[in-house]
């Protein structure tokens, strides 16, 4: 008997490769942005130190950041500049002829023969539908769910409606991603057990609490087979 109903999947850095194939022209654009309306820095600088704050682990907004850091000019209004930038980096068209991770069309379809696949991603829901839309992986999942967290929303009231319609326990739910702030914390916060994806931007951030600490880590979402084909001992909670 499997030990999984429902798997619940993150899309970007986990299905996707967003980091590698959206996450450059999002930031030159949310700078050039930012610049263009007060904030005191070349678009060089700009990149160059949003990627110096996700090397330090940053949690924080990167807009609000980078306005901290090199100031506006005196006519410019600080939350005019963050506001812009958080919406072109955000909440952006999707011109890119992105795709999935390698296998990933073929995991989905296979896993949809023998449990109920959920999408729960995070971002703008128009931009979020377009990746959705453009990847072609709609058909797969029973149900999916884009939260906003600029609209107060979070991952953990998706997965409480989907113990809910489903009617599981939290063990009987098994969420992939590749954040521990968001799909590993708010999942295990309901008692479902988690598996960390290593890649994107986010690989550096470190557990601040117990929740964040992931059942499993996996390279990638293909490998997800083999741990629900065979028996895979959980992470320790103190590694």
């Amino acid at each position: 008997m499997q030990k999984y109903k429902n798997l619940i999947f993150d899309l970007d850095d986990t299905l996707m490769d967003t980091w590698g194939q959206l996450v450059a022209n999002a930031l030159e654009e949310a700078c050039s942005k930012m610049i263009n309306l007060g904030l005191n820095a070349s678009i060089q600088d700009a990149i160059q130190y949003r990627r110096q704050l996700y090397k330090e682990k940053s949690r924080s907004n990167f807009c609000e950041k980078l306005v901290q850091h090199f100031g506006v000019q005196a006519q410019s209004d600080s939350e005019k500049v963050i506001s812009a930038g958080n919406k072109a980096f955000y909440q952006r068209q999707i011109f890119e002829n992105i795709e999935v991770f390698p296998g990933v069309h073929d995991l989905l379809k296979n896993l949809q023969l023998s449990y109920n696949l959920y999408l729960v991603t995070s971002g703008n829901a128009e931009t979020q539908n377009q990746k959705i839309k453009l990847l072609d992986i709609e058909s797969y999942f029973k149900c999916i769910f884009c939260v906003d967290p600029f609209a107060g929303q979070s991952k953990k009231t998706a997965f409480e409606k989907i113990l809910r319609t489903t009617n599981t326990q939290g063990s009987e739910n098994l969420s992939i991603g590749n954040r521990i702030d968001m799909e590993i914390c708010q999942a295990k916060e309901l008692g479902m057990d988690t598996c960390l994806i290593l890649h994107g931007e986010y690989i550096h951030l470190e557990p601040s609490c117990p929740e964040e600490r992931p059942d499993f880590k996996l390279e990638k979402a293909t490998e997800i087979i083999r741990l629900l084909e065979s028996p895979v001992e959980k992470i320790p909670s103190n590694y």
